[in-house]
């Protein structure tokens, strides 16, 4: 949401290259799913903003950062997912998608505030920064 075209900008001037990686999370193919899923969230500009973003990096020559986007299937758009392989394949660099959601978060989603603690810590708090649709 907030990738718009000026933040596109300092970020492709910034210095990344193809060593970088941007994943875009989208969780359904059509604007009804992906909104449903993802309360608060405009479909139509987070998908024209990754179109601008692709569009300045490729007006700029930057090889990189690479571009990814994916789908975690859950039962909401679980129908929406070869639509959106098709789709995406022909548009980033790389599309994937992640399959059924752990019954924890299912679970935590339908109000059981009771998640079970990890057995493993998370390797994505030292390799990865995530910045959340609304900026945060």
């Amino acid at each position: 949401m907030r990738l718009d075209k000026a933040n596109a900008n300092a970020l492709l001037r910034s210095g990344v290259d193809s060593s970088d990686h941007i994943l875009f999370s989208i969780l359904g193919h059509s604007r009804e799913v992906h909104e449903m899923v993802m309360k608060g969230v405009k479909h139509d500009r987070v998908i024209n903003n990754i179109s601008d973003f692709l569009e300045l990096r490729k007006s700029l020559g930057i090889n990189g950062p690479v571009i990814e986007t994916v789908m975690y299937v859950m039962p909401e758009n679980k129908n929406e997912e070869v639509e959106f392989l098709k789709y995406w394949r022909n548009v980033v660099d790389h599309v994937r998608r992640v399959g059924a959601i752990s019954q924890q978060f299912a679970k935590y989603k339908n109000g059981d505030n009771s998640v079970p603690l990890r057995k493993k810590t998370c390797k994505n708090l030292w390799e990865r920064m995530t910045i959340y649709w609304n900026g945060m």
